[in-house]
């Protein structure tokens, strides 16, 4: 079913209608001395019949969100996934909802570069990169040559972010800092600004199309510079010490 703007401006119309006829019964109700709204803590509760009595207020926050969700559905802004799952626990009467918000990462005032490059392969890019050190799947192209990553001309402006403060779990990573970029702008990063991970490891996660975890770091030992790609576990953690490359 395709959902468009004027079904939606409907729908809310319909949600409106009933809402204000829920009202006046209240009202009726309330001045005949049998308000049936029972309440705890703010909550709507049954009132015995299978149905549930709002609040005023409750009535205009669900009617704000029906309206912002239509909207945010018809516009493709929110995964279907997202929003079955959601509509699904309302229709089977599911009264649990887990909802975790997102808690994204202060990027600070971290250094923003301007990276480019065309590199044919993630191989041309860490030889451009000419490390000290190649480690894991960085060895030879061979070995890189074996890794899930898209493989495309590179010219964007990125952000290094501050040390990360704490340990954090692979898993976290994506929640965390939603703007992390991608291998070959960390590759080509590393040719174009070598300087820049001798002041501390700068890294990406990513997932292949089975789930699971990669990840690539730039880092360096006294004035060696290293490079290191490998496959990575979702509980694995990251020091505080490590920065992210983030898209500006």
């Amino acid at each position: 079913m395709v959902v468009t703007l004027v079904s939606v401006v409907r729908f809310r119309d319909e949600i409106w209608a009933v809402l204000a006829h829920r009202r006046s019964t209240d009202a009726l109700m309330s001045n005949q001395g049998l308000d049936c709204r029972f309440q705890i803590g703010g909550n709507a509760m049954s009132n015995g019949n299978g149905t549930f009595d709002y609040t005023l207020e409750e009535q205009a926050t669900l009617l704000a969100q029906f309206t912002k969700s239509g909207t945010l559905i018809n516009e493709r802004k929110r995964p279907f996934d997202t929003v079955s799952r959601s509509l699904q626990a309302i229709i089977a009467d599911d009264s649990v909802i887990q909802i975790t918000p997102k808690v994204i990462a202060d990027a600070g005032d971290g250094k923003v570069l301007h990276v480019t490059g065309d590199y044919d392969s993630a191989a041309l890019a860490l030889d451009a990169g000419e490390y000290n050190d190649r480690y894991g799947f960085s060895e030879n192209a061979k070995q890189i040559a074996k890794v899930p990553m898209i493989v495309q001309p590179v010219d964007r402006k990125v952000r290094i972010s501050p040390p990360l403060g704490r340990y954090v779990k692979t898993s976290e990573m994506f929640g965390l800092y939603p703007k992390m970029t991608d291998p070959m702008t960390l590759f080509t990063l590393g040719a174009k600004f070598p300087k820049e991970q001798l002041d501390g490891p700068i890294f990406v996660v990513w997932k292949d199309h089975a789930g699971q975890f990669w990840c690539a770091i730039l880092g360096g030992f006294g004035s060696r510079r290293r490079v290191n790609v490998r496959r990575v576990s979702p509980d694995g953690k990251w020091d505080g010490l490590c920065r992210v490359l983030l898209c500006e």
